[in-house]
């Protein structure tokens, strides 16, 4: 599992319309030392999913295709002017875990907001709006399931499940703090399919295997929860009144001591 605060989220529906902020800029690639314009106009923009995820995205505006769709943590990652330019308005997103760094550069006609978006951007990726009370039945109850697996889940487990963010975070227990940040952390983990070998290392079903694979979570969480009412039921059922060997040894017992006389040669 990578240890960046980046996920691709491309396979995570979004499911709201109006974006955080918004502006258009093309993308840029870095070769050696030098980055250089896509010539493509795009379309940065931030947003919230319904797990309460912040999504960076930036879209080709001519196709309306998602070329970058990225699951951003809180205080993972800052979006700064690059000062080295100085024949464009170039700007970076820059990781803290990971080394990893995007190029944006600007396509907005006028130059009067572009600090301000550049503040936005970061303002809303750093502190998460809090999401809305409203949320589906389903997307509560499998929350919930994540919480009660998560409170009985092992330190050790935790830090396999969460890898090096644990460290660059201060620790396990800033890192459980907040619970909703931790579901979310563990959902993203999940939802990318990364999780499928951590997983097959703890004494789970195969059912749960094939759906942390697939990206599933609530087919996750069912395997669970199979797993666990299937165990509950073997420990309930009744042990055996007596063993075959002590069956015999009650049958030995009630011999007459005359019966095994055959059985011992005295001479």
């Amino acid at each position: 599992m990578p240890s960046g605060g980046a996920l691709f989220g491309s396979t995570v529906s979004r499911s709201q319309s109006k974006n955080l902020v918004e502006f258009k800029a093309g993308k840029m690639t870095m070769k050696g030392k030098m980055v250089h314009p896509d010539k493509r106009k795009g379309l940065v923009y931030v947003h919230q999913s319904d797990d309460s995820l912040m999504h960076f995205c930036w879209k080709d505006r001519q196709s309306g295709s998602v070329v970058e769709d990225l699951i951003i943590f809180p205080d993972d990652c800052e979006f700064k002017k690059v000062p080295q330019c100085t024949t464009g308005r170039v700007y970076v997103l820059k990781f803290k875990s990971s080394n990893r760094k995007l190029f944006f550069w600007l396509q907005e006609p006028k130059t009067d907001k572009d600090d301000e978006n550049a503040r936005k951007v970061n303002e809303v990726l750093n502190n998460p709006p809090t999401p809305g009370s409203q949320r589906s039945d389903s997307s509560g109850r499998v929350e919930g399931d994540i919480q009660n697996l998560l409170s009985n889940m092992s330190q050790q487990q935790l830090m396999q499940f969460f890898g090096g963010q644990i460290n660059q975070m201060g620790g396990l227990s800033s890192l459980l703090g907040t619970m909703r940040k931790a579901v979310s952390m563990f959902s993203a983990a999940l939802q990318s399919g990364q999780l499928g070998p951590v997983v097959q290392q703890f004494d789970v079903s195969n059912e749960a295997v094939a759906a942390t694979t697939q990206g599933n979570m609530e087919e996750f969480v069912r395997a669970l929860q199979n797993a666990s009412i299937s165990g509950q039921q073997t420990h309930e059922r009744p042990a055996p009144e007596t063993t075959q060997p002590e069956k015999r040894l009650k049958s030995e017992e009630k011999k007459s001591p005359d019966d095994d006389d055959d059985d011992v040669n005295m001479e």
